[in-house]
């Protein structure tokens, strides 16, 4: 599977300092099986059964899975109802 990636703005300085010297990159993704994912979603759901049978919050997502924060500031579609999402959120705001 790749992934090809078309950058805009390649002739800036900007780009040429992160080493971006090319119109189009194709970036080769390795495929997770579907038994894996499966896995994966199985293990996310039991737990939020869990926490929600219970009355706790789950677990916070990992580094990895939020993305260095990027999902919970932009793309989490439950971020405004989890302790570090909305933390997160309201760090982004601040910095604006």
């Amino acid at each position: 599977m790749e992934i090809q990636a078309m950058c805009r703005d390649y002739s800036l300085r900007i780009a040429a300092e992160r080493n971006i010297t090319k119109p189009v990159y194709i970036i080769h993704i390795n495929r997770i099986s579907d038994h894996w994912v499966k896995r994966y979603m199985a293990a996310k759901a039991k737990k939020l059964k869990e926490a929600l049978a219970n009355g706790y919050m789950p677990p916070i997502c990992r580094t990895k899975e939020r993305w260095n924060d990027r999902k919970c500031s932009d793309y989490c579609a439950v971020a405004d109802n989890c302790p570090y999402g909305k933390m997160v959120k309201q760090s982004v705001k601040k910095a604006a």
